[in-house]
């Protein structure tokens, strides 16, 4: 009996300490103690592709926005070698090409006309509010980033340039839209209709992007107002986008998720996001623990009695 109880309490603890799933913790971003610490660990556990951990709440590709040394122009993956920081590597030049705008979807996504048919063009980098998600409301701010988008590209000639990754699963063109040389995300992130959404590889003008983003915020424009575009600021501008305002909503219907792998941001949800791990822990390893200990500290005690009945 003693041998048993005593084989027991060894094969539990050996156990307990040597069996990844069972020695595997959650982590928050309580757990660093610098922006660094937690970005490195973020990207060496999949990030920005995957976030096990919930460390970057507002999919950014940033994790632990609120913590010292925050760097917001890191490019996310470059501490593992996947951020496009190649040192002595040039970038390879983009391809560019010309379509004509035959519908807009929403904010962030059109369709054009391309080498004789059409194709669904959703903007690389950026990211409106919700409109036409199957599952989620109309989003604050949505219906005037799609105004906004029919207003620059309805009917215009664009000019679309490629980066490193050409479609999304959901087989849409990924590409910067450019409407007389001027950059279209760049005038929606400037006017607070938009966010900046980053999904890897795709990362050219991130920098640039989160520039403009930081001004409308400093703003307080769009999404990033008290009041993400209230009935009270928005009227005017809702008489003058009345007349497209409705017709080409109808015609696309549900549209895939924003992000190209499956990823949803969310920036209309009252226009604030919240910043990277300030949400509880999505997961906990404590029953886990808690159970091993009892286990252990019963071997044990059942080890010590029977040592004194002997």
């Amino acid at each position: 009996m003693r041998k048993f109880l005593a084989f027991l309490f060894a094969f539990v603890l050996a156990f307990s300490l040597i069996n990844p799933v069972f020695a595997t913790e959650d982590r928050d971003c309580d757990d660093f103690k610098t922006w660094e610490e937690a970005q490195r660990f973020f990207e060496e556990n999949g990030g920005p592709t995957k976030d096990p951990h919930g460390l970057d709440r507002d999919g950014d590709g940033l994790a632990c926005e609120t913590l010292p040394g925050f760097n917001p122009n890191h490019k996310p993956g470059s501490f593992v070698g996947d951020g496009g920081d190649n040192g002595d590597k040039k970038d390879p030049k983009p391809t560019k090409k010309t379509a004509t705008v035959v519908d807009v979807v929403d904010g962030d996504t059109i369709k054009v006309k391309l080498d004789g048919k059409v194709e669904t063009v959703r903007f690389i980098l950026v990211d409106t509010p919700e409109t036409k998600h199957p599952n989620k409301p109309v989003q604050p701010c949505g219906p005037e980033a799609t105004a906004f988008t029919k207003r620059l590209v309805s009917g215009k000639k664009v000019e679309l340039e490629f980066d490193v990754q050409e479609r999304d699963k959901y087989g849409r063109l990924l590409a910067y839209v450019y409407v007389g040389g001027k950059s279209v995300q760049e005038a929606l992130l400037a006017e607070g209709l938009a966010k900046v959404a980053v999904y890897p590889p795709n990362v050219k003008y991130i920098d640039e992007y989160r520039a403009i983003e930081a001004k409308a915020k400093a703003a307080k424009k769009g999404i990033w107002s008290d009041k993400p575009c209230a009935e009270d600021d928005k009227k005017g501008d809702d008489d003058k986008g009345k007349g497209d305002g409705g017709k080409g909503d109808d015609k696309g219907g549900a549209t895939p998720p924003k992000g190209g792998d499956g990823k949803i941001n969310n920036p209309g949800s009252g226009g604030k996001q919240p910043a990277g791990g300030e949400l509880p822990k999505t997961a906990t390893s404590f029953p886990l623990n808690t159970l091993l200990g009892a286990l252990i500290a019963l071997a044990g005690g059942a080890l010590l009695v029977a040592r004194r009945l002997a």
